[in-house]
């Protein structure tokens, strides 16, 4: 193992000192026919009856305004008054960091973090066949989308510029696509073990190599399920969890990371991106190391992703990750068991579960650390370590802890 390795802890007065207490999401699907206002608050509704606290308690709200304003989402909850509210940017793990700041702070005593995805009319034809997404223009759309798609997005929406990343890091590494599959075989073993999950079908190497190429060398498999669904968390201090029913899970650190070049279109190479930054300083913050770990959840928006999370995690040194996971691989139960023992993506992650922007991967590694994950449970898990994020301007680490 390489790992990162542990010198004096920096300045972290956040650890342990808030705790996720409420765990709340709706089902997912393709075409639920609900808005995702409508999801936001089905999800925060679940959260705050799984922590045990009224609506009247809740005193900030941290969601996305693209997908439900937390002025929708107050109204639709009917909370009496706000202390505190802020819209991030996805991913989930920076609007969890936001709220755990806001309450560590003293800004608000009760905040809901949510997030609320829809697949969105400019890249699902169902969506677009909607009543509700039909009747309301998109104020950002000056023309055709479709038009000008074949001009800014040649290979479509979903394929962005993942697929150069991957070509790059197979030729500089020799990594061969079975390493890749692996990663998408792995969230689909632990998907079927998750009602939730939207796919669930058994995933075999000869299914990962058959699927339809999108764009040269990514299939259809590398990349995310698109899911219509919402999640909500719910966090108080550390002192207030200890009063609650459920298990309370602490953040024990939260980082961010960028580099001097965040844009993908400016970077410098795979080696020099968000995630070595939020790791390096994820570790610094801590006296926990790799060892400490029981699951691990490494974002899958795209697989490419995955691998360069082992890596910057510090599981291996950077182009190891391809060995890495052939080394670490359960042949019989065809999933990941790091050094014989720490589960990865046990929920399925964003290949199997569902697109999330990471809420789902925050939401399991909760679950398990409350040791409430049914047939896919990790005995003793203590500690999940999460990397949340794509390469350069989105990263970010969290290590939560019971």
């Amino acid at each position: 193992m390489t790992g990162h390795l542990r010198g004096a802890m920096v300045r972290n007065p956040l650890c342990r000192q808030v705790a996720v207490v409420g765990l709340g999401c709706t089902d997912y699907g393709r075409d639920l026919g609900r808005s995702q206002g409508r999801l936001a608050v089905e999800a925060c509704i679940n959260a705050l009856n799984d922590a045990g606290i009224s609506v009247s308690e809740v005193d900030g709200l941290c969601g996305n305004a693209n997908q439900a304003s937390p002025q929708y989402v107050q109204e639709g909850l009917g909370i009496p008054e706000l202390a505190w509210w802020s819209t991030p940017p996805i991913p989930f793990s920076l609007l969890l960091n936001e709220a755990a700041n806001a309450v560590f702070s003293g800004a608000c005593e009760v905040a809901i973090a949510y997030q609320a995805q829809f697949r969105s009319a400019a890249t699902s034809r169902s969506a677009r066949e909607l009543d509700f997404i039909r009747a309301v223009p998109d104020p950002n759309r000056t023309a055709d989308p479709h038009r000008i798609a074949q001009f800014t997005q040649p290979y479509g929406r979903r394929s962005s510029g993942y697929p150069g990343f991957m070509r790059r890091y197979m030729d500089r590494y020799s990594a061969p696509r079975e390493a890749f599959g692996r990663i998408a075989i792995n969230s689909r073993t632990n998907a079927t073990r998750n009602p939730h999950a939207i796919a669930r079908k058994p995933l075999t190497l000869a299914d990962y190599q058959a699927s339809r190429m999108v764009r040269e060398p990514m299939c259809l498999l590398d990349m995310d399920y698109p899911v219509d669904g919402a999640d909500a968390v719910v966090i108080v201090t550390s002192e207030r969890a200890r009063d609650l029913p459920q298990r309370p899970v602490f953040i024990e650190a939260s980082t961010f990371g960028q580099t001097e070049h965040p844009q993908a279109e400016t970077y410098i190479d795979l080696d020099h991106t968000g995630q070595e930054v939020a790791a390096r300083r994820l570790w610094a913050k801590t006296d926990l190391s790799i060892d400490d770990v029981d699951v691990f959840y490494p974002y899958d928006g795209f697989t490419v992703i995955t691998l360069k999370w082992f890596e910057s995690m510090g599981f291996c040194a950077p182009g190891e990750a391809a060995g890495f996971v052939s080394d670490h691989w359960d042949e019989q139960e065809q999933c990941l068991r790091i050094f014989g023992r720490m589960a990865v993506n046990t929920h399925g992650g964003s290949l199997s579960e569902g697109a999330t922007q990471g809420a789902g991967h925050i939401r399991e590694a909760v679950t398990q650390l409350r040791g409430q994950a049914m047939d896919r449970q990790v005995d003793g898990a203590g500690v999940a370590l999460l990397g949340v994020g794509g390469l350069f301007n989105n990263s970010t680490a969290l290590l939560l802890s019971t």
